[in-house]
């Protein structure tokens, strides 16, 4: 576990007991932490509230972006449990474990089939507008489609059009 100071000089050590540098040199990133660490009422923080307290000077798309890529940053330098989001966590748990373990068989193993229809969009055209139209209902503003090549299945052109109606 990592021990963070802030009374005094700030000080953030890794579970190891080691100078956390690489973080104490990211003022923002530092600061994200330390008020994550500190917020009340204990637990997940929304959004919104971080977007304007750390990037008010960003657009919602690239605050967005900076809080990922911050989160991110975070986990790598402190290890993947330092923040915990409500993501997938526990559907997710043993593919993450196997996957630090290097058993990536295993890990693809461990993602149920019930994750795998609710992350990825697949099958005829009107399901995948549903599921598309969910995510945007969810707040997903730029869905980034990927279209997958399948055996007998309509060449990409045609599936780009059988999706044409998202745009209506």
């Amino acid at each position: 576990m990592s021990e963070l100071r802030v009374l005094g000089s700030v000080d953030l050590r890794d579970d190891r007991g080691l100078t956390a540098g690489e973080v104490l040199a990211q003022p923002k990133r530092l600061a994200l932490l330390a008020y994550l660490s500190l917020a009340r009422p204990r637990g997940f923080q929304r959004t919104d509230p971080l977007l304007a307290l750390f990037w008010p000077e960003l657009d919602s798309l690239h605050a967005r972006a900076a809080l990922r890529q911050s989160v991110y940053f975070l986990r790598r330098h402190l290890g993947s449990e330092s923040l915990i989001s409500r993501g997938r966590g526990e559907e997710l748990a043993g593919m993450w474990h196997a996957w630090a373990a290097g058993d990536r068989a295993a890990a693809a193993a461990a993602i149920t089939d019930e994750v795998v229809d609710a992350l990825v969009v697949h099958g005829p055209a009107d399901r995948c507008r549903e599921h598309i139209t969910r995510y945007a209902a969810a707040g997903v503003t730029t869905p980034v489609l990927a279209l997958l090549p399948s055996a007998g299945g309509p060449p990409p052109a045609e599936q780009i059009r059988a999706l044409a109606p998202l745009n209506r």
